[in-house]
């Protein structure tokens, strides 16, 4: 998994592909308690804070506080790079505990959203498809 322009890469495997909920969670390099930090949103020039919202989130892996952002998020095998740009996620600035020594989560699930309100597609999968 990548972010960023240019991408910034993991140094580990440990990544969640979670297909039961669309979003993504993934550690800033400035989260002082964040064990496998990698991803530093200064050195990207396609990151965006201008909607911002800061969360306190309590999942059944996972309690910290995150920031909603956007930024490109890729994936990369050994034939091709698949990415979605503009893609909303969650930045986690501080991190409380975890049972699991993850260095971030992709969302691969749908939202439950129709969009009749106008609002964007925010899962990887539907803004990849849109692309």
């Amino acid at each position: 998994m990548y972010v960023g322009t240019p991408l910034q890469g993991l140094t580990t495997n440990m990544i969640s592909y979670d297909t039961a909920t669309y979003a993504s969670l993934i550690p800033s390099s400035g989260c002082s308690s964040c064990p496998n930090k990698w991803y530093t949103e200064g050195d990207s020039s396609t990151f965006d804070n201008t909607n911002m919202e800061t969360y306190e989130l309590d999942l059944n892996h996972w309690v910290g506080q995150c920031n909603n952002v956007t930024d490109t998020i890729c994936l990369d095998n050994a034939n091709t790079t698949t990415c979605a740009t503009a893609l909303e996620f969650c930045l986690i600035s501080f991190e409380v505990s975890s049972p699991y020594a993850f260095s971030g989560a992709l969302g691969l699930g749908l939202p439950m959203s129709d969009y009749s309100d106008g609002a964007d597609p925010s899962s990887f999968v539907e803004v990849w498809a849109t692309e």
